[in-house]
């Protein structure tokens, strides 16, 4: 063989084995600031390990069936479902199994918020690694699209980008007989076209509302990634260190989200009169906190002998909605009072105390004139009662908390019901003789009836 000959079949060889080359990391495909990422690290591990895991068990099990079937009747499950085969030919379970890798639903950028027209078509991306199925499910999807157009369901138009074709899908809502007449700009609104934009490049499934989105993503892909991907973040990286073999993760990015959304507040409050208690709405997310908020986390395993997830979120400061419900750091209370035939219970401590401190220092900061009109509403009803509301009341409990669900009685040989389960709680005290004057003066001004 000729020295030439052999340069091209090496040449061909190396192009071959390029085009099979497995898709990078999908999280490569969204910048290190992203919002919200919700990731699948391996389908097909989940899967197999879910099977056998004792959460999927006990969901199978007739009883845990007949006991959630209400509230899956409410949400039209089943129907969903039967919908989701006519129309793919699929359950969705077979679909999920053709996934050969991992997956991801991510939000690029939440400048969308305050863009009315970016809005309609919100920069969201799905992408799913299916592999040496991919053409499989492009053409089970080219095929039911094509199906929906006839039906007039949607509008469908192709579009080819850097060698891909891209599918673009507009579903019509179908008119109802109210709408017939109405012509207001509210019912127009609602009866808008909702995009939605997909296509398979080298394994993957990308889906997205904004054609923009899918185009850049088509574009990372191809390259191996974004220079700056949310994989090398430090956040995301301490993530699978706190939390390694996990499945399923989900990071939601405040410093990302939070100055979007005070921006739209700002648009809108420009366009109002001010506010007669003074209360600033350009302030409000950074006196409740929320500005101090870094990321929002959860991550999750099923293994054939226990379900692991960890979940947090990172701050700056504790203030606002952190301060007023923020749980103790003290381990979790274990009384030993809870009998052991109690269907399920959940301990934690919180503090009413503090929380009453985080509502009045929120309240102060929100608007002085508000706090002080409330502070003179509780003195003036502890007066009535003759006790002191935040001494005798919120200052009485202690930091343990109890809660407990009852879902039903054996003897009635009924099927338990989550819609009907009973409730219970408890709360720790410090200072149970000021708490029973609370209880009494509230007795007294409620009269004879309480």
């Amino acid at each position: 063989m000729s020295p030439l000959r052999s340069f091209v079949s090496a040449l061909g060889l190396v192009t071959a084995l390029g085009s099979l080359q497995a898709a990078p990391p999908l999280v490569r495909l969204l910048p290190e600031d992203a919002p919200l990422v919700f990731a699948l690290n391996d389908i097909p591990e989940l899967i197999k390990s879910s099977e056998a895991s004792p959460v999927v068990k006990m969901w199978n099990d007739p009883q845990i069936q007949r006991f959630f079937a209400p509230a899956l009747e409410q949400l039209q499950w089943e129907k969903a479902m039967d919908e989701f085969k006519q129309q793919t030919g699929y359950t969705f379970p077979e679909l999920l199994k053709m996934a050969r890798g991992e997956a991801i639903l991510g939000v690029a950028d939440f400048a969308f918020l305050s863009d009315a027209e970016a809005q309609k078509a919100p920069p969201f991306i799905v992408a799913v690694d299916f592999g040496s199925d991919a053409e499989k499910i492009e053409k089970l999807l080219v095929e039911t699209s094509r199906k929906q157009k006839v039906e007039g369901k949607i509008q469908l138009e192709t579009e080819t980008y850097a060698g891909e074709t891209l599918y673009v899908t507009v579903s019509i809502p179908a008119k109802k007989e109210d709408d017939a007449n109405a012509d207001d700009e509210a019912s127009q609104k609602s009866r808008e076209p909702v995009p939605f934009v997909w296509t398979s490049v080298d394994g993957v499934l990308l889906g997205s509302p904004s054609l923009a989105t899918v185009k850049s993503t088509v574009d990372a892909l191809k390259k191996g990634g974004l220079d700056s991907s949310l994989e090398r973040a430090p956040r995301y990286v301490r993530l699978q260190e706190q939390a390694p073999g996990h499945q399923v993760s989900m990071l939601v990015h405040f410093p990302s989200i939070v100055p979007e959304i005070e921006k739209a507040i700002a648009e809108k409050a420009a366009e109002q009169k001010q506010n007669p208690l003074g209360i600033d709405p350009t302030a409000v997310l950074g006196i409740l906190g929320l500005t101090d908020w870094e990321d929002l986390y959860f991550t999750g395993r099923l293994d054939e002998d226990a379900a692991i997830n960890h979940y947090g979120l990172t701050y700056r400061e504790e203030r606002g909605i952190l301060k007023i419900f923020g749980m103790g750091s003290e381990p979790f209370p274990r009384p030993s009072w809870i009998p052991a035939k109690w269907d399920t219970v959940s301990t934690a401590r919180f503090s009413l105390k503090q929380m009453f401190a985080g509502l009045e220092e929120t309240f102060r900061a929100l608007s002085p004139a508000m706090e002080g009109l409330a502070q003179g509403y509780l003195a003036q009803f502890g007066k009535q009662m003759n006790v002191d509301i935040k001494r005798d009341f919120f200052g009485s409990f202690g930091n343990e908390v109890v809660q407990s669900q009852f879902f039903g009685s054996p003897a009635t040989g009924g099927a338990p019901d989550i819609l009907t389960a009973e409730q219970f709680y408890a709360l720790s005290l410090e200072n149970a003789p000021a708490l029973t004057r609370v209880i009494d003066g509230l007795k007294k001004l409620g009269g004879p009836g309480i």
